[in-house]
């Protein structure tokens, strides 16, 4: 059992990764986002397990006051925990509550093989593939 949840959340975890690369790639070709900040974070958190508060701030978009104020709603909703950081205790962590993360993958699985069309499972890097 612990195989396949680690095969789902490596799944849904590739997905995110195509979402966000997306992003990315249309916000540096049109300057226009995709993805609402609450999507953006839970990806980013999802994808990486856990951030310092200073790097999703800085991955955000957001100034650090509009950061906060969703990290806040976020908190309040029980979607986002933070912690004390393990190595420096000037910093915190965030990361996905684990209901949350359980319900996510549940509601996303069906849709993890958009990742494979991306070629995510053929070994290549993780991102948006031509194709010819």
């Amino acid at each position: 059992m612990k195989d396949k949840k680690a095969q789902d959340w490596q799944s849904i975890s590739s997905l995110f990764e195509l979402i966000l690369e997306m992003d990315r790639s249309i916000h540096g070709s049109f300057g226009l986002e995709m993805l609402s900040h609450e999507f953006r974070l839970v990806g980013q958190l999802f994808a990486r397990h856990r951030s310092t508060v200073k790097d999703a701030t800085h991955s955000s978009l957001l100034s650090s006051r509009a950061f906060y104020e969703l990290l806040k709603r976020m908190t309040e909703d029980g979607l986002v925990r933070t912690g004390p950081h393990p190595q420096d205790g000037r910093a915190k962590l965030l990361q996905l509550d684990e209901d949350f993360c359980r319900r996510l993958i549940e509601r996303l699985l069906p849709h993890a093989g958009w990742a494979k069309l991306a070629g995510e499972e053929d070994g290549a890097e993780p991102g948006l593939r031509a194709r010819t």
